[in-house]
């Protein structure tokens, strides 16, 4: 299925039927995909299931780590039903925090990638309860925030 993108773009879908789209970590994450991309796709499929999750070094994969963070907060705004598959990995472990201890010489942008990966984190542990699991699909409700 090829999904249109705002912009005049489109994005293949290799995998889906319905309501539902499957994508590996890799399509989703490790290609050059925009907030856009995500917001189109969490509004045409209810549920998205992502297959060889990894975790994701947050300060030496932060392309990575932005895309999934991007990719969770569409998803969560949107209560699309988004389902991980993964070794070792769950919503807690997704990001590899080595080296945020570190001290903030040149690296003033931590803080802020700490916060967001931590708003995933916690995004994805409620995304995972009965409460969520039970609200209806938000297809069309959001109005465009920024592209």
């Amino acid at each position: 299925e090829s999904l249109p993108i705002f912009g005049g773009r489109s994005l293949t879908v290799q995998v889906a039927d319905n309501n539902v789209a499957v994508f590996s970590f890799e399509e989703l994450c490790q290609r050059p995909l925009s907030s856009a991309d995500y917001f189109s796709l969490c509004q045409r499929f209810p549920i998205i299931i992502v297959y060889d999750v990894r975790r994701i070094p947050l300060l030496t994969d932060r392309n990575t780590a932005r895309r999934w963070i991007t990719l969770v907060d569409e998803a969560y705004d949107h209560r699309v039903k988004l389902l991980l598959i993964g070794h070792s990995v769950t919503a807690s472990t997704i990001f590899d925090y080595e080296g945020v201890g570190a001290p903030l010489d040149t690296a003033s942008h931590i803080p802020e990638e700490v916060f967001a990966a931590d708003r995933t984190a916690s995004r994805l542990t409620e995304m995972q309860t009965e409460g969520y699991a039970k609200e209806p699909w938000r297809r069309g409700e959001l109005g465009r925030r920024s592209l």
